[in-house]
């Protein structure tokens, strides 16, 4: 995840350009918050700092929740399991799933 701190208001040109590098997932002008992939990091960040003023960039590892997310939904298709708090609580009483 990249958070870009703009000097100046977002418009839809720079929209446009920040999507060809990954997913804009959230705007709070001057602020944009895109995923990217890793190996699209450099070029994308030297674009934007070419041609854009930018006063603050923070380059994060997605949370570890959404990767977890993201494998459980590999392995199961799409499908999401509910566990209840109860099912829980029995693997603690040694009831198991």
């Amino acid at each position: 995840m990249i958070i870009l701190q703009f000097r100046d208001a977002i418009d839809d040109s720079l929209l446009a350009a920040l999507k060809r590098f990954g997913d804009v997932t959230d705007v709070e002008t001057p602020r944009v918050k895109l995923t990217v992939t890793r190996d699209v990091v450099p070029r994308m960040l030297a674009s934007v700092l070419d041609s854009y003023q930018v006063d603050d960039v923070v380059v994060e590892d997605p949370p570890l929740e959404d990767i977890i997310a993201a494998v459980f939904s590999e392995v199961t298709g799409g499908r999401v399991n509910k566990i209840d708090d109860d099912a829980f609580q029995s693997i603690g009483d040694g009831q198991g799933l």
